[in-house]
């Protein structure tokens, strides 16, 4: 008997482990494939443990032997399928962001190769096991219990309903506005109809996740310094974040080229540096101005090797671009976890700026900073010297003001010393703030990029034009004297014109739709044709 209670109890906890490995399983797979917040996902499993525990209560210790017999059979969940698939759904949006079935057919098709396969797999490997667990542990329970096996069943349903891939295949399949907008047929090419005399110096500075939300109140003084810019230029508000423009390569993409950064096979988001050609056949900024005899700099605290950002400027017009690698230990100063510290980089790109406007061409200088970088921002030492509450203050909101601070600074330099002369400047965010300490604040608000554009010929105001960050690059063409017949570059529509923007005409969603669901474009942007139809010069 005594022996007997020891198995009872040893039975008991191996089903309580057994429940609570199923339950970590699955609140990981739900927080990570539906992107809901932890605490979410944990409450969801938090309330299938509980059933699960209540349905053990007064179960019999002592089965018919049929029942005994089923527990010997193998026994497959009806959730296996849905399960496999939030696994996998998981994994890609871990990995590569959002899924894209056409995506991997084209990795498929052209046999990319790149180094970073290996930790890839082993990532996509780690998913799939913790969706093996979880069908492992749901088999093992609903064997033992009728009661829980139709409750599975159930759940399965239930899974299929939530699960990111029927949403995806709806889009794909069924949606009937996946046909209402082809971005192929919309992408125009940049044809300059109108030139100024004498052409306008661009320069254009990136600042890292500064959004136009920090404005708010509720942010204290943070963008303090940025509204007193604003003053003195027009605020372009309402640039929304669409599909694909939601890191800093997108963003840099979507303004500089006008279109959203189309995956290319499986490689997405931060996982570029290994391709031989970035976006070979779309028509970009630099280009445009480098044709038209402007010198082209780069200028970034992080390295040029990370995501492609080396190989997308080189191929698109710049003739100089500096990172992290390119500058050498001595001048670096202090080096931050993602590269160099804002005021030091600003002061490398004060002595470019320097040169450039010393020449006799005109430029376009571009600059990216660090400083507000998700999770929690890098304010530079110097920060702490700028702010006298710099320690009371939470990071991250000290590295948007002390980026404002030194931002405001290089520009008032840089005017003092006369190098922004017929020079048109640029401020804007390279996207949204990702995950960080103000994230649930942010998210009250409907949520903004920042877009300000300073001049000699630009006249102080704020405009609001529902737009995104592929509407800025016909917006910075016009801003210097350079425009087009349709004031439309690429996807773009310039923000400085009377032209409605794709987000005004068509919505956000089905914009986001027309970008997930695209294929035409991401084709011709990135050189994707049949090799016969590219060997005979077709499109």
């Amino acid at each position: 008997m005594v022996q007997f209670r020891h198995i009872k109890k040893l039975r008991l906890l191996g089903w309580i482990l057994v429940l609570v490995l199923m339950t970590a399983s699955a609140a990981h797979l739900l927080r990570t494939a539906l992107r809901s917040n932890e605490a979410l996902a944990i409450s969801i499993a938090a309330f299938v443990f509980a059933l699960c525990v209540i349905f053990k209560i007064g179960h019999p210790n002592r089965l018919p032997s049929a029942e005994a017999s089923r527990r010997k059979r193998l026994y497959i969940p009806l959730s296996a399928i849905p399960v496999l698939l939030l696994a996998v759904w998981a994994a890609n949006a871990r990995l590569f962001g959002a899924f894209d079935v056409s995506a991997v057919l084209f990795h498929l098709k052209h046999s990319l190769a790149y180094d970073g396969v290996r930790d890839d797999i082993i990532e996509f490997a780690g998913y799939l096991a913790f969706g093996l667990i979880l069908i492992a542990c749901l088999s093992y329970l609903a064997k033992r219990d009728r009661r829980l096996a139709i409750m599975e069943g159930i759940a399965a349903i239930g899974l299929l309903v939530i699960n990111p891939a029927t949403a995806y295949a709806y889009d794909r399949l069924l949606n009937p506005a996946r046909k209402g907008l082809s971005l192929a047929q919309t992408y125009e090419p940049v044809v300059i109809s109108t030139s100024a005399d004498r052409p306008k110096n661009l320069l254009v500075v990136y600042l890292e996740s500064m959004e136009s939300t920090y404005s708010e109140p509720v942010f204290g003084t943070a963008f303090a310094d940025l509204n007193t810019l604003s003053g003195e230029g027009l605020r372009i508000n309402g640039v929304t974040q669409i599909q694909d423009t939601a890191w800093t390569m997108a963003g840099l993409v979507a303004s500089q080229c006008g279109v959203p950064l189309l995956s290319y096979g499986l490689i997405m988001k931060n996982r570029m540096k290994n391709i031989e050609t970035f976006l070979p056949n779309a028509d970009c900024l630099a280009t445009q101005l480098a044709d038209r005899g402007y010198q082209t700099r780069f200028y970034g605290g992080a390295s040029l090797n990370f995501a492609g950002k080396g190989k997308f400027l080189s191929s698109h017009g710049y003739q100089k671009s500096i990172g992290l690698d390119e500058i050498s230990p001595e001048k670096r100063g202090d080096v931050g976890e993602w590269g160099l510290y804002d005021d030091r980089l600003f002061e490398l790109a004060m002595d470019e700026l320097q040169a450039l406007s010393d020449a006799d061409a005109p430029y376009l200088l571009s600059i990216l900073t660090l400083g507000a970088h998700f999770p929690k921002g890098y304010p530079a030492p110097i920060c702490y010297e700028l702010f006298e509450d710099a320690a009371q203050m939470d990071s991250t909101l000290l590295s948007v003001a002390c980026t404002g601070r030194l931002t405001l600074n290089f520009l008032r330099t840089a005017e003092s010393r006369g190098y922004l002369e017929n020079t048109v400047v640029v401020l804007l965010s390279d996207h949204l703030s990702q995950k960080n300490a103000q994230t649930e604040r942010l998210n009250s608000y409907d949520r903004e990029n920042f877009l300000l554009v300073l001049g000699p010929e630009i006249e102080p105001g704020a405009i609001t034009k529902p737009s995104a960050m592929i509407d800025i690059y016909p917006t910075l063409l016009s801003s210097i004297g350079l425009s087009t017949e349709t004031d439309k570059a690429g996807l773009g529509v310039s923000l400085l014109g009377p032209e409605p923007t794709l987000l005004q005409t068509n919505g956000l969603d089905a914009l986001n739709l027309a970008i997930r669901a695209d294929r035409d474009l991401r084709e011709r942007l990135w050189d994707l044709g049949e090799p016969q139809a590219q060997a005979s010069g077709n499109p």
